[in-house]
């Protein structure tokens, strides 16, 4: 009996470990196009909190900043996002590189890296500096 209970602790205590790895809730990662030839948005970053996202689009020539709302689903090797607002664009995240690809596409779109502090408020102030320096090239 104290051998079948010793099992079944281990097993709880295994999957909560599992489970609390799978959970990515309040992670913030910010990523560029550095490894690929997508240059429509230059920036992209993720703001997770419990099941749901934020993700930001932001290029980086115009300082045209969108959010989009989303959930996601984690297994050992990928996180794989889904959008409101756009159908059929699923985007996975490798865990172990952190590189973004479309879904079924092995090459990367971004490299991620975590980021400290509020994911919004770093894109708006990256997007008020960008406008800022269109506006003094406008100027000149």
């Amino acid at each position: 009996m104290k051998k079948l209970l010793l099992t079944l602790i281990c097993f709880f205590v295994s999957f909560g470990v599992k489970a609390k790895s799978d959970d990515f809730d309040g992670k913030k990662l910010v990523c560029n196009d550095s490894v690929s030839i997508n240059k429509l948005f230059s920036m992209v970053g993720f703001d997770f909190s419990s099941k749901e996202m934020t993700f930001y689009q932001f290029q980086t020539t115009t300082g045209i900043l969108n959010i989009f709302k989303g959930k996601y689903k984690t297994n050992p090797q990928r996180i794989t996002f889904s959008f409101s607002g756009l159908d059929n664009f699923l985007l996975e995240l490798d865990r172990r590189d952190l590189t973004v690809h479309l879904r079924g596409d092995d090459l990367p779109l971004y490299r991620c890296e975590e980021l400290d502090g509020d994911l919004e408020i770093y894109f708006k102030n990256l997007q008020t500096k960008i406008k800022n320096e269109l506006k003094l090239k406008q100027k000149i």
